[in-house]
């Protein structure tokens, strides 16, 4: 069950350093390596956040996977959430003694099936580093500085 528990938390936190990572190309700072969350985690929180959205969800599923990403991100820098306990809490997972069972519940959620196939994949990852390639990465600048940077999401 904890080994479990710690793969969501891995994940979550995943989902967060992708939206930090992006933030910080869209401000022009350099990123040494993308961070980029599993798939399942993303197609969880939107499963979540998309019921008051039934729109989203009609669109065609073959151009689905990168809209998907970008608009779990948009969700979770509109939302403020900024750490994964804030996107668990968010979606009804507590730190408390009921863990157990809200992590049960976690668990069934994250067993719903990804939309994205390898081609629309492998388009993406292109996309990313394309991103990557033109955010003025600079060896001489400080990492840890930029790291920091990109912590905090600001909505």
């Amino acid at each position: 069950m904890v080994n479990k528990l710690e793969n969501i938390k891995e994940a979550l936190e995943g989902l967060v350093d992708e939206v930090n990572t992006l933030i910080l190309l869209e401000r022009g700072k350099p990123v040494d390596n993308i961070v980029l969350a599993p798939d399942y985690i993303v197609e969880s929180v939107l499963k979540y956040f998309t019921v008051s959205n039934p729109e989203f969800l009609k669109r065609d599923r073959s151009k689905l996977y990168v809209a998907r990403r970008k608009y779990c991100i948009k969700l979770l820098r509109d939302y403020g959430l900024c750490t994964w306990w804030d996107i668990a809490d968010r979606m009804g997972f507590k730190r408390h003694r009921t863990a157990m069972h809200h992590h049960k519940s976690m668990t069934e959620l994250l067993s719903g099936e990804v939309w994205g196939d390898k081609s629309v994949v492998n388009e993406y990852n292109k996309i990313v580093k394309h991103l990557i390639t033109n955010s003025g990465n600079h060896e001489n600048k400080d990492k840890n500085q930029e790291q920091k940077a990109g912590k905090a999401i600001k909505v």
